[in-house]
């Protein structure tokens, strides 16, 4: 849940900040040398960017296990739960 809510709260912080970088650079900036004030648009925004599409790509910080993994998740289980039994029988005798 902690994931989720971290993923949410800079998904709309990036958007934000590339939205108001935007306007700083088109509307409210008038400096003479609007080259390089692009130049740190295009910069920043690569960074915030591939923030966006990660967080997109792994769901807003769902986990996603593999099959593998859950194969192995399962096999420790399941000798967990053998050593627990074996361990019951131990104690009945």
């Amino acid at each position: 849940m902690k994931t989720k809510i971290v993923a949410i709260i800079s998904f709309i912080g990036n958007m934000f900040f590339i939205l108001f970088m935007g306007y700083e650079l088109l509307i409210a900036n008038e400096l003479s040398n609007k080259t390089e004030d692009l130049l740190q648009f295009i910069f920043v925004s690569i960074v915030f960017l591939s923030t966006i599409f990660y967080i997109i790509g792994t769901n807003f910080g769902k986990d996603r296990k593999t099959d593998l993994d859950k194969i192995d998740y399962e096999n420790k289980l399941l000798s967990k739960q053998i050593e627990q039994q074996e361990l019951k029988k131990k104690l009945n005798n």
